[in-house]
């Protein structure tokens, strides 16, 4: 029974196995199962690469549409990519809201991921359908969807993991969670803390949000269903139920509950465990869930414009991809509704009033609601509400603040834009300074109940009035935190005589609320405690005096936002806070900055003790928005200055009522602030300062390090004290600084100042953060004395003397420096001076200050001029960075910005700065020496109006220039700073960092590291050394900090490059420009090289007079000349050198590559003539100045070459470039310019209308040519766009650049017809360094190769006539254009690729027209031969004649003819073939096929026919006389395979026909007659029974059907006479003569019949009705087994009769006209194997497959695949069902729709089928049979050993007998011997017993003896044992 079971049990198994397998064997592998929903493919989820594939795919189907981009990396290196989807996606209205979605910030939550990349399809899909909403959608919406932000994370998680336990990849790749990496909003980062420790996904997200104005977005998570929304955390940071509300939280509830209702199952609010919010709909405010510190969503409304809401989708995190349709299903109405949401409430533009200016970085408020949005960069602003009525406020600084009502309609947005006008003086700032749009409520208008707002900014500055009986000392109030350590709120106070001002400074904000308590003191409540370490003193952030730009300022400064936060109590009660997040908030007007936050440097105040070294002044704001640096200044005279009375300066706004604020303790003045010990005020001797310096650095061993440089004149050491965290090293990646002091011995300000900084920052180490940060991190180098010579010579008191200014030896040491623009012969160094050169070079400084006394301002390079004259500005390549680095100084001055120094009334320096040269002209001074000679960038200080004032006076100076020297030195950490390695890790020295745009370098220091000082800004860093390739990046500068940028360079392999590319052109490796004559002594080595293929012009006439080039081609034998004539130009603007270089190059490339016999270069200059211009201004070259970027007006580029192409040109170089390409007359000129990577084409001219021309699709197929082999010209970000905001890219008229006034471009174009160029901009710098020059020619090699290729892309030809003349009267157009004809007839016209029409018109000769396509950088030749209006005159020809005539054809044409016999005749003729093809190159064999169609023309099959043999003759000659002089011949035999046979019946047209040669008058035979010699009528035996079977058919049958047979013609064609027209098959009576193909036949018949010119209706002859000039063979001669019908029945080819006349055998001189009426069908019928379809069969490895039959259905006809696995089958256009059979394959059809000439290709599978199961199968049932029958033997082996097993214990029948009895003595005899064991133990006694029967047992082998032992004992009676 069991084996019964297990039998069907298996039998079932195999059932189940055998269906699957036989269902997946047929099912169908193109369709996609289940998973595709509205043709999305949802079965599986997508991985990182099939994602790119995607956003690749769309863009280049719809690049309208879909466009994508990065914001950055993950950890591992994969974009974050995001698809952008809009109507216009390469640009966004003005007001069109940005929406955008990101999805899988955790790797494995994965629905999100894919339910956006379905949406994207989705959103595209309905677009192109027209779907209205989705239409509406788009075209109103900028649509950004980010798949995946977490795609490392991704690649690790597992399908199916519902749950994140371990590195289920759920963080990215530094195992982060990326939801809690974001700057927390309760934590109040500095700028620099807001990008520290972010991982570089955030990083970019970070930067994504702040960078674009978006208004909502949607985060998509999974683990929950429930829609999330702000705010995501509290400040107590409490797990659950403590709720956190924004401003905007109404609507935020509306927003996520429109998401949940219609989302499938959201709403219900408890789908998965734990879930609890079916109350609430689905929806939850986030920190009420739970509190997540550092989220996204919050990110996106404190720090952007953008309204965020998390949505939960799924209970398992990464569900298994069957669940995705359901998925997508539950969430695509929830998609589109919330991105529609983006269309609520209002929007609108912000303008300036007057002058229509689009404002940026307005603050944008609801008076109701307390939350500010931002306006973008084109003034507009989006404001999310719900229905109602609200008051908008418009703020920004520098604009009166405005307002206006507006009311919102459910479901609109309201379009309100608004204006703002200036205040009436913008100087007047008020000295409350926030951030771009803070607004604040003075303290007297506060109550206990209004809580005061924080604004979100680095420094904030508060200003009240406080009474004059206040003491300064009860200012600096302090409160108590929760560990009662007390913290100054107030540190840095200062006092006016016109109101006493608080001023304190946080950095950031912590969470503090200002109110005022009931009397008149103004308390401070504490809310939080804080810690009292460095990181959270509310004053530590004293650093850096630069904000961020607009496009930065909202993510460093959250101030940009008024957030309300409301924060939640212990016993769950909500009440509003206000944290550092928030802002002051009031109606009270103000003045608001915009666009750059403030943070400046804190001012010391004074104590009461000190008041008497000042005098108050008023305070004043000093702006500089370039550079985003602002600062409140609070002046104090000093002895020595004067009083000042600056219009700018403003009094300081009361701003509320006086206010006592109570002090807990007495600090120091603000003199000794910082100090530990007692300043000292005092000048230090050269004794005295040895001795401090010893001092300093014996005090502090681990922090200073005094050394000395060198010496004095007099000996005495030049002391420089080293201030370090390390002293003595140079710390890898840390900057050098150095302040140098006394250079003047009478400017003694600097040097006691110095002394002063040493001391503070020493004693400052540890105390105060800004000094510990900058010793930790900074190398500081301090030289109070660079001339103590000449301070030992100087007298106190000096004002303005001269005293002790040089050194001991009378040198002025700031004019002892070399210099740039004058040599200094003769001059000699002196001793300080050396000792400073060397000091600098030791050591990799970065930033450096010169102090000096004598004025008050900053001043920057260049000190001199080449001119030597005073108030000229000399710029220096860093311009915009030295006078940032100045003003970094003069800002944190109080007095030097107002510009005014030492109260001189000629001199004002606007912001207290100035260019060295402008203020008056320095030649030898040390700052430009510096920057010239190193990598260190100095400016020089003046600081103190009186060079040498007495020593009481130091105090104030010190107090004056303490922040500055700070602030200073904080710049050294400002711009790009990094390391540069090798692949190996190692560090590269003296490696050059160059930024584009600034001709200036730094090296690398030792271990590799490098500072570059730059503004902020966006740059294209590159680095480079010596045997290394370089490598840019584009680098985005902030305001605060320096951003690292690490390098790893490859080993150059140029020179390999050079080997493999450049035939090793060592010269082209060359990184220096050549001069005029070195340019000139090149070509004529060029010349010389390469004599064969170079020309140099130079003197040859009068252009190349001016004007030198080279012409290379090789050298033609004779005839015409008709090749491409291509012209490269170089130097067309003297300014614009690099063109130069790479024409040489290019000329070195060829010449050497022609040397070298390589086949490509040989060929393009076989076929080319190429003149190559490598200068043109040549003048202006040797003017030009190295290193410059741009022009600064446009005019400086009209003066050039370039722009002297006027009407009457007057530059003598422009008149011989002009000349030059009059006499070559190219046919595509290329000038290589630089100013941007971009091609420029016609028009020019910026009053051209309109702009295109009507070569517009040439000159677009001549630039793509070359920017395709570009490698960055069309790549989607512009390279220059770091140089120039507006920086050109792409393809482009010059036109819209509006600059290229009088152009070579357009004057070309206006006045030399036919010559067509283009301009290759090819760097972005005008004149880049020589070292990129080696770039330049890498990059534009294959350029410049790609544009010489494509001017050979177009139609070439002659027009000759039959004789081969040339036709010079004819006329040719191509599609409608005239173009000339040119010498001999000839002509060439560029052309874009694709189908065009030449046509030819001649008075004498036969108009041609020939249709032809233009391949990409083919050129397409169309030569014509005109054929005569004459009809010419053809003799009929016997056997003899046609074989000798047949015989001489196959003989002078023997390279593309094979002449070769079908058989004999019933006489032992031959039945002579002719095969032309051209496509052989030797000579064809025989029926071996090429891979092309063939057909058949056969001169017909008797006496009647003989007209046919003439004509077959005919086209004969005039297809191998033609070819290659006959654009219509070459196009017909290179497509086609021509088999021409004069006669099948060679005996019956031996003989000239004497009817033939009759007069008109006699009658013409129309008797149609094929017999051959024996009488047989061989057109009725061409069909017989058991064709396969040999018969006794005629020789001439027999020879045709083996002919037809072997070579498979595609189309065949029979000439036969006796009637007119063409006749298709049957030919055998039937009823309708309709075969299944009668369309196709019909076709081909009507389209000879058309070309022919032959009866459309009714034959001539015997009155046959025709239909379109076609009808049945057998209407005009029914009978059976025709020829007709055998090709159509038993062969592979489609066959037709043309009846050419009624007399088959006409007179001789009708047979040219007869001819000359054929010509043109013959010809045509040459081209109809091309209708219908053609392809190839082959195996799924590719392989063709041979003898594959390919039949249509409904249609008996057979076609064969070929050698190569070709086929071609004609059609009539419409859908065919095609099958392909082939033994061994399984059999496939397919579905085609024909359009003419369609390409089809079966890939068969082979058939391994046995008994017509699947191979698999087969053996599967064949192993499982054989299986079960081992299974039935074992069971019947089982079943009948167990009938045998006798059930009894342990015995079995033995295999003998033996007596039991026997009384034997042996055992084996018979005898048994059994022991009896007895009950009690007795002994065993042996017993024999006899044999009682004939069945014997014995033991089992397994049995037990104790068992048997047992067992005998209970069965055997006791007996008494005998013996």
């Amino acid at each position: 029974m069991s084996c019964w079971h297990t039998f069907n049990i298996y039998l079932c198994l195999i059932v189940l196995v055998a269906c699957s397998n036989v269902l997946s064997s047929t099912q169908d592998t193109s369709t996609v199962g289940g998973g595709v929903v509205e043709g999305i493919n949802l079965s599986k989820y997508h991985a990182y690469e099939e994602v790119m594939a995607l956003a690749e795919g769309l863009k280049s189907q719809h690049p309208h549409l879909v466009d994508y981009y990065s914001v950055g990396k993950s950890v591992q290196g994969r974009d974050l990519l995001v698809i952008k989807i809009s109507e216009d996606v390469q640009h966004r209205g003005i007001t069109e809201p940005m929406v955008k979605y990101v999805g899988n910030m955790h790797g494995d939550e994965t629905v999100g991921r894919e339910v956006v990349i379905a949406l994207i399809q989705y959103l595209l899909q309905g677009y192109l359908d027209h779907n209205s909403r989705i239409t509406k959608l788009l075209n109103t919406t900028e649509v950004h969807i980010m798949p995946s932000m977490n795609p490392d994370g991704f690649k690790i998680a597992k399908e199916g993991a519902c749950d994140s336990y371990g590195r289920s990849g759920r963080e990215n790749a530094n195992n982060v969670d990326l939801n809690r990496n974001f700057p927390s909003q309760w934590k109040f980062p500095s700028e620099q803390e807001l990008y520290t420790n972010r991982e570089p996904e955030t990083l970019a997200v970070m930067s994504w949000i702040v960078n674009n104005p978006f208004v909502l977005s949607g985060n998509l998570h999974g683990g929950s269903v429930v829609a999330s929304y702000p705010f995501d955390d509290t400040s107590l940071h409490k797990d659950c139920c403590y709720e956190s509300k924004t401003p905007d939280d109404e609507l935020f509830k509306y927003m996520a509950s429109v998401y949940a209702s219609k989302h499938g199952t959201m709403s219900r609010g408890n789908l998965c465990p734990g879930d609890n919010f079916s109350k609430s709909g689905g929806v939850t405010n986030g920190a009420y869930w739970y509190d997540v510190e550092g989220g996204m969503q919050d990110f996106n409304y404190v720090y952007g414009s953008c309204a965020e809401i998390t949505f939960e989708l799924s209970c398992c995190k990464y569900p298994m991809a069957s669940s995705l349709p359901l998925e997508w299903a539950n969430n695509r109405e929830s998609l589109m509704a919330f991105m529609e949401l983006v269309h609520m409430g209002v929007k609108g533009v912000v303008k300036d009033a007057d002058t229509g200016e689009e404002l940026e970085g307005i603050s944008v408020s609801v008076k109701e609601l307390n939350y500010n949005v931002t306006t973008s960069k084109h003034g507009e602003y989006w404001r999310l509400l719900l229905p109602g009525n609200y008051t908008l406020v418009a703020k920004g600084y520098g604009y009166e603040t405005t307002t206006n009502a507006v009311s919102i309609v459910k479901d609109t947005v309201s379009r309100v834009d608004l204006r703002m006008k200036r205040h009436a003086q913008e100087s007047s700032l008020p000295i409350m300074k926030f951030t771009s749009e803070s607004t604040y409520t003075p303290l007297s208008q506060r109550s206990e109940d209004v809580p005061a707002r924080v604004d979100k900014t680095s420094e904030l500055y508060v200003t009240s009035v406080i009474p004059e009986t206040t003491s300064l000392a009860t200012l600096n109030g302090s409160v108590t935190n929760s560990s009662s350590q007390s913290i100054s709120l107030f540190k840095d106070i200062k006092a006016t005589n016109d109101t006493h001002e608080a001023k304190f400074s946080i950095s950031p904000p912590h969470n503090i609320t200002f109110g005022n308590d009931a009397g008149s003191s103004s308390a401070v409540k504490y809310l939080d405690s804080f810690s009292t370490d460095s990181s959270s003193s509310i004053a530590a952030q004293d650093l850096l005096n630069i904000s961020l730009n607009d496009h930065l300022a909202n993510l460093s400064h959250p101030s940009t936002k008024n957030v309300e936060q409301h924060a939640t109590t212990n016993e769950g009660k909500s009440k509003t806070i206000h944290d550092a997040q928030s802002s002051w908030s009031s109606d009270h007007p103000s003045t608001i900055s915009d666009a750059h936050p403030v943070t400046t440097t804190s001012v010391m105040s004074l104590s009461a003790s000190d008041a008497s070294h000042t005098s108050p002044r008023n305070s004043t704001r000093f702006t500089d928005f370039s550079n985003g640096v602002s600062l409140t200044i609070y002046n104090y005279s000093s002895v020595g200055s004067t009083t000042l009375n600056n219009p700018a300066t403003e009094t300081v706004a009361k701003i509320a009522e006086a206010s006592t604020i109570t002090s807990t303790q007495q600090p120091k003045g603000p003199v000794e602030e910082g100090f530990t010990s007692t300043p000292e005020f005092w000048y230090h001797h050269y004794p005295e300062l040895e001795a401090f310096l010893e001092k300093l650095a014996q005090k502090y061993p681990n922090l200073a390090q005094l050394y000395s440089v060198g010496s004095s004149v007099r000996g005495r050491e030049l002391f420089v004290l080293e201030i370090s965290d390390h002293p003595g090293i140079h710390e890898p990646g840390e900057p050098e600084f150095k302040y140098i002091g006394n250079m003047h011995g009478n400017e003694a300000v600097g040097r006691e100042t110095l002394l002063l900084l040493m001391q503070y920052l020493l004693e400052g180490y540890g105390t105060d953060q800004r000094v510990t940060n900058l010793v930790n991190n900074t190398r500081i180098h301090i030289m109070a004395s660079m001339n103590p010579d000449g301070f030992e010579a100087a007298t106190e008191g000096d004002f303005g003397g001269s005293t002790g200014r040089s050194n001991a030896n009378q040198v002025d040491l700031n004019r002892n420096f070399p210099d740039q623009f004058f040599l200094s012969k003769g001059v000699e160094r002196q001793p300080e001076t050396l000792a400073v050169m060397r000091w600098v070079k030791q050591h990799p400084f970065v930033l450096s200050a010169n102090l000096h006394g004598g004025s008050l301002v900053a001043n920057y390079p260049w000190d001199d001029n080449p001119f030597g004259q005073n108030g000229v500005y000399s710029k220096c390549p860093d311009d915009e960075i030295f006078k940032k680095l100045a003003k970094a100084y003069s800002f944190a001055h109080p007095r030097m910005p107002i510009g005014k120094p030492c109260n001189s009334a000629d001199i004002v320096f606007r912001d207290g700065i100035t260019n060295g040269a402008k203020w008056y002209s320095v030649s030898g001074g040390m700052q430009d020496w510096n920057y010239l000679n190193s990598n260190c960038f100095e400016i020089t200080l003046e600081i103190s109006c009186q060079k040498y004032p007495p020593a009481e006076d130091l105090r104030t100076y010190w107090m004056e220039n303490k922040n500055s020297l700070l602030a200073f030195m904080e710049q050294v950490h400002t711009g790009v700073k990094g390391f540069i390695f090798d692949k190996s890790g190692n560090p590269i020295s003296n490696a050059s960092i160059s930024v584009a745009g600034i001709d200036h370098d730094v090296v690398s220091a030792a271990d590799g590291d490098y500072w570059r000082l730059l503004v902020p800004g966006e740059y294209l860093v590159t680095a480079h050394a010596d045997g290394y390739e370089a490598s840019s990046v584009k680098v985005d500068v902030p305001h605060l900090w320096a951003v690292q940028v690490n390098f790893t360079l490859k080993v150059d392999d140029s020179p390999t490059w050079s080997a493999e590319e450049d035939f090793g052109v060592t010269e082209n490796l060359m990184n220096e420009y050549l001069n005029n004559s070195a340019l000139n002594a090149a070509m004529a080595d060029i010349e010389n090289k390469y004599k064969d293929v170079a020309e140099f012009l130079a003197n040859d006439n009068a252009w190349s007079m001016k004007v030198h080039s080279l012409r290379m081609g090789a050298q033609i034998e004779s005839g015409i000349d008709n090749r491409v004539r291509v012209l490269i130009l170089g130097g067309l603007y003297g300014a614009q050198p690099v063109g130069r270089e790479l024409v040489i190059r290019l000329a070195r490339h060829l010449g050497s590559g022609w040397a070298k016999k390589n086949r490509e270069v040989q060929k393009l200059l076989q076929d080319t003539q190429i003149f190559l211009v490598p200068a043109v201004d040549s003048k202006g070259f040797d003017k030009a100045e190295a290193g410059m970027c741009g022009y600064s007006r446009p005019s400086e580029l009209q003066s050039e070459v370039g722009g002297s192409f006027t009407t009457e040109i007057i530059d003598e170089y422009a008149e011989a470039t002009a000349n030059m390409l009059s006499q070559i007359k190219p046919h595509a000129v290329l000038s290589l310019e630089s100013g941007g990577i971009f091609m420029r084409f016609p028009h020019d001219d910026p009053s051209a209308n309109p702009p295109t021309t009507p070569d517009e699709t040439v000159f677009q197929f001549l630039t793509e040519a070359y920017a395709r082999a570009h490698p960055t010209m069309l790549q989607s970000e512009n390279p220059c766009l770091v140089l120039n905001k507006q920086a050109p890219s792409g393809i482009l008229h010059g036109q819209a650049l509006g600059v290229y006034k009088n152009s070579l471009l357009e004057y070309t174009y206006n006045n030399l017809h036919d010559i067509l160029m283009v301009a290759a901009h090819v760097s972005c710098c005008n004149y880049p360094a020589g070292r990129e020059l080696t770039t330049l020619w890498r990059q534009n090699k294959d350029s410049l190769l790609s544009f010489i290729h494509a001017a050979h892309q177009g139609v070439a030809g002659q027009v000759i006539n039959e004789d081969g003349q040339p036709v010079p009267s004819a006329k040719v157009y191509v599609d409608s254009n005239v173009v000339e004809l040119k010498e001999e007839a000839t002509f060439r016209k560029l052309l874009p690729t694709g189908a065009h029409t030449l046509k030819v018109i001649s008075n004498d000769l036969e108009n041609k027209t020939l249709n032809f396509v233009v391949e990409a950088h083919k050129e397409t030749p169309a030569s014509v031969t005109m054929d005569s209006l004459k009809d010419s005159s053809i003799m009929y020809h016997s056997y003899y004649g046609t074989e000798d005539k047949i015989r001489k054809l196959s003989s002078n044409y023997s390279k593309i003819s094979y002449l070769y016999s079908i058989g004999r005749s019933a006489q032992s003729r031959q039945i002579m073939a002719l095969e032309i093809d051209v496509t052989q190159g030797t000579e064809p064999q025989g029926i071996e096929q090429s891979n092309l169609p063939s057909v058949a023309v056969i001169g017909g099959l008797g006496k009647s026919d003989r007209g046919g043999k003439e004509l077959v003759l005919e086209l004969a000659k005039y297809l191998l006389s033609r070819y290659g002089h006959d654009a219509a011949v070459n196009k017909i035999l290179k497509n086609t395979k021509v088999h021409l046979v004069p006669t099948l019946n060679p005996d019956s047209t031996a003989d000239i026909s004497e009817s033939s040669k009759q007069d008109k008058g006699t009658e013409c035979d129309m008797k149609i007659n094929t017999k051959n010699s024996n009488g047989i009528e061989l057109d009725t035996h061409f069909i017989v029974k058991g064709m396969e079977v040999e018969d006794s058919s005629p020789p001439e049958v027999s020879a045709v059907r083996k002919w037809m047979t072997d070579h498979k013609f595609t189309l065949a064609l029979i000439l036969r006479g006796g009637a007119q027209g063409v006749a298709v098959p049957y030919s055998a009576l039937h009823e309708t003569f309709l075969s299944p193909d009668a369309q196709i036949f019909h076709k081909l018949g009507a389209t000879y019949s058309a070309a022919a010119g032959l009866p459309q209706d009714m034959s001539a002859c015997g009155n046959i009705k025709l239909v379109n000039g076609t009808t049945y063979d057998g209407v005009i001669n029914p009978h059976s087994g025709s020829l007709l019908d055998c090709f159509y029945e038993h062969s592979t080819t489609l066959a037709f009769n043309v009846y050419y006349g009624c007399c088959g055998s006409p007179r001789e001189e009708v047979l040219g006209h007869l001819w000359r009426r054929h010509k043109v069908g013959l010809l045509r019928f040459l081209t109809l194997s091309s209708i219908g379809a053609m392809g190839y069969v082959t195996d799924q490895n590719n392989a063709p497959l041979l003898g594959a039959m390919i039949k249509v259905e409904g249609s008996p006809h057979t076609v064969l695949s070929l050698d190569h696995g070709t086929w071609w089958r004609p059609l009539v256009p419409g859908a065919h069902t095609l099958t392909v059979k082939l033994d061994g394959y399984l059999e496939q059809t397919k579905l085609v729709q024909i359009m003419g000439g369609d390409t089809v290709i079966f890939k068969l599978k082979r058939d391994d089928r046995v008994m017509g199961l699947p191979r698999m199968v087969f053996i599967i049932l064949a192993g499982s049979i054989m299986l079960l029958l081992m299974i039935c033997c074992l069971c019947i082996a089982t079943v009948r050993s167990q009938q045998q097993r006798r059930k009894v214990y342990g015995f079995h029948q033995l295999n003998h007998s033996v007596d039991i009895f026997n009384d034997s003595s042996s055992a084996s005899e018979g005898e048994t011997t059994t022991d009896l064991i007895s009950v009690g133990g007795g002994a065993k006694n042996k017993i024999k017993k006899k044999r009682m029967s004939s069945r014997s047992y014995h033991d089992l082998v397994s049995s037990s003896s104790d068992e048997e032992e047992f067992f005998i004992k209970d069965s055997v009676p006791p007996k008494k044992t005998q013996r």
